[in-house]
C-alpha cells in the first residue's frame, strides 16, 4: 500500500506551535509500490506438463469400442492447484501421419506438485481399418484450449511414436486372386482349360510357340501384406518360373505376366499366391489355382516340359486395376497326365 507523507515547516515543530492545514505546495505523496505484476501472478498459478505417454491395443478390438488406450501421465509442477475440467477434452492424443485418429479426456483438479495418469479411448476406425495398423506419430496435449489460467503455456505438449503390428485388431491381408487368366489372349477361368495353337502365339521361337500368360492377383483383406512373398507357377510339380519381391496393399490388385513355351501337349499349370505362406492371412486356403491347356499340333510335336521365357524368374509385374469381387472358384484336381 501507498504511504502519504506530509512535511511541515521545521521552525513550526520547533516553536511547538500547532501546525497549520498544509498548503498543497507543502504536500509530497509517493508512488506506490507494484505488488501483483506477471512475475507475481506466475508465482501464484498451475502449470500442468506431460510426463510420459503409453500405448496399449485393447481385446476385444471391434467397431465402436476402443481399439487402443493412451495413458497419459499428467503433472502439476506450478505454484497453485488447478480446477478440475469434465466438460472438454483437457488431455487429448491425435495421430499426426495422417488421418486424424485420436480422442480426448477430462482432467481432475491437480494441487501443486501432485501428478495422474489419464486413459485416453481411441476407437476403432470403422471408415479405414487398415489405416490402424503401422506407425504412428501422436501428438499429446493438455490444455489446449486454456481451460486453466498457467503461468507456462510452452510446455503442454509433447510427440509420442507408436506400431501396431500386422494382425493388431485382427486385421489381415488376404492373398487370392478372382478371375483365371489370359493365356494367348484366351480368358480361361481357374479350373477350367482353353486350347490354344499357332495363332494365339505370340511368337515363335525353335519352332515352339511362346505364349502371353497373363493373371491378377488381389489382397481382399483389410491390412497390407509383410513381409514379401513369393509366387510361383509349376507344371505337374515341376517349378517352371518364380516371383519375388512381392506385395500388395490391402484392397489391391496387380498384374502378373510371363511368357511360357510351350509346344503341342497338355499343360496343366498351377499358380501358388505367397507360396510357403511367408504372409499372415485370414484365409490361407484360396492360393492356388490351376488351369489346362491343350496345345495343338500347330506348335511343334514334342511335348516338353513347360519353360519360361527368359530366365525362371522373369516374370514381369505390372500395377493393375480393381477387379470385381467375383465368386472364388475352388481350385481343380490335376487330370492325369496324356502321355
Amino acid at each position: 500500500m501507498g504511504r502519504n507523507v506530509y512535511l511541515i515547516g521545521a521552525a513550526a515543530l520547533m516553536l511547538g506551535l500547532a501546525a497549520k492545514p498544509a498548503a498543497a505546495a507543502d504536500l509530497r505523496i509517493e508512488t506506490p509500490v507494484q505488488r501483483t505484476g506477471p512475475a507475481m501472478r506466475a508465482m501464484h498459478l498451475p502449470d500442468l506438463v506431460i510426463q510420459g505417454v503409453n500405448f496399449y491395443p485393447q481385446k476385444p478390438c471391434r467397431p465402436g469400442a476402443p481399439a487402443l488406450q493412451v495413458d497419459v501421465t499428467v503433472q502439476n509442477i506450478g505454484k497453485a492447484a488447478s480446477h478440475a475440467v469434465s466438460n472438454a477434452g483437457m488431455v487429448q492424443a491425435r495421430d499426426t501421419v495422417g488421418k486424424n485418429w485420436g480422442n480426448g479426456h477430462s482432467l481432475p483438479a491437480l494441487a501443486p506438485g501432485q501428478s495422474t495418469v489419464v486413459h485416453i479411448p481411441v476407437y476403432y476406425l470403422q471408415g479405414d481399418p487398415g489405416y490402424m495398423l503401422g506407425f504412428h506419430r501422436f501428438k499429446v496435449t493438455v490444455n489446449a484450449g486454456k481451460w486453466v489460467m498457467e503461468s507456462n503455456y510452452n510446455n503442454n505438449d509433447r510427440m509420442a511414436e507408436v506400431t501396431m503390428p500386422v494382425g493388431f485388431c485382427g486385421l489381415l491381408p488376404d492373398i487370392t486372386s478372382h478371375k483365371g487368366p489370359q493365356i494367348g489372349g484366351k480368358f480361361v477361368p481357374w479350373g477350367g482349360s482353353v486350347r490354344l495353337g499357332r495363332k494365339e502365339a505370340k511368337r515363335i521361337q525353335n519352332g515352339q510357340c511362346v505364349f502371353d500368360f497373363v493373371y491378377q492377383m488381389s489382397n481382399d483383406g483389410k491390412a497390407d501384406t509383410a513381409p514379401q512373398f513369393v509366387n510361383r507357377l509349376r507344371e505337374r510339380g515341376k517349378l517352371v518360373a518364380v516371383n519375388s519381391g512381392l506385395s500388395l496393399k490391402a484392397g489391391e490388385t496387380k498384374t502378373l505376366d510371363t511368357e511360357p513355351t510351350m509346344p503341342a501337349g497338355r499343360y496343366a499349370i498351377s499358380v501358388s499366391l505367397d507360396d510357403g505362406n511367408a504372409v499372415a492371412e485370414s484365409n490361407e486356403n484360396n492360393n492356388l489355382f490351376r488351369v489346362i491347356a491343350d496345345v495343338d499340333n500347330t506348335c511343334g510335336n514334342s511335348r516338353t516340359m513347360l519353360r519360361m521365357g527368359g530366365t525362371p524368374t522373369g516374370m514381369h509385374m505390372q500395377t493393375g486395376t480393381r477387379v470385381p469381387a467375383n465368386p472364388k472358384l475352388n481350385p481343380q484336381p490335376e487330370p492325369p497326365s496324356s502321355k
